[in-house]
């Protein structure tokens, strides 16, 4: 399950089959063709570029990280990394071992989101406020999605406008009763 790969700051030098996978590659010659921080979501660059940077110089081995990768098509994939000094060829390296955590990490941001919603509602937040909350979580969870929520009037037969924050106001007009 473990991706891993030798670089030298510059270039790829090795990269075993799940490296590829997780990085959405199908050879060696795609990754060759990449620098190591192109990989690397954006965010996350200085950051990587400043541990390569020591492991290189010093050979210290720095903790593990989360991080983002970015695959050739811009999918972003989450990845638990893990990086130590090496030699490769006579080089010094740095060797990557990385797990792809996206799964963890999206259930993390569900969970956490779910948490934030109860907690509004519990000190009493407006109810508009806590179904908006509630949508955009729904949203932010399942790229594409737009979400409504419906509200079943007293005498329980027609539903009217609870939240829809990115549904279009005509659209939701013309579903409120």
């Amino acid at each position: 399950p473990v991706g891993i790969f030798v670089h030298d700051g510059k270039q790829f030098h090795y990269a075993n089959p799940r490296a590829l996978e997780i990085l959405g590659l199908s050879h060696m010659g795609e990754l060759t063709e990449r620098a190591p921080l192109d990989c690397i979501a954006p965010e996350f660059r200085d950051i990587a570029r400043r541990r390569i940077d020591a492991m290189l110089e010093t050979g210290a081995v720095p903790p593990p990280v989360e991080a983002g990768s970015l695959r050739p098509d811009g999918t972003r994939v989450d990845v638990e990394v893990r990086s130590r000094p090496t030699e490769f060829a006579g080089r010094k390296c740095v060797q990557v071992l990385f797990q792809d955590i996206t799964s963890r990490k999206r259930v993390e941001r569900l969970l956490n989101g779910q948490k934030h919603v109860l907690e509004r509602a519990a000190i009493g937040a407006p109810l508009v406020e806590s179904l908006n909350e509630l949508s955009r979580l729904v949203e932010n969870h399942s790229p594409g999605m737009l979400c409504s929520i419906l509200l079943l009037d007293r005498e329980g037969k027609r539903l009217h406008h609870g939240a829809a924050p990115n549904l279009p106001p005509l659209y939701i007009a013309a579903i409120d009763g």
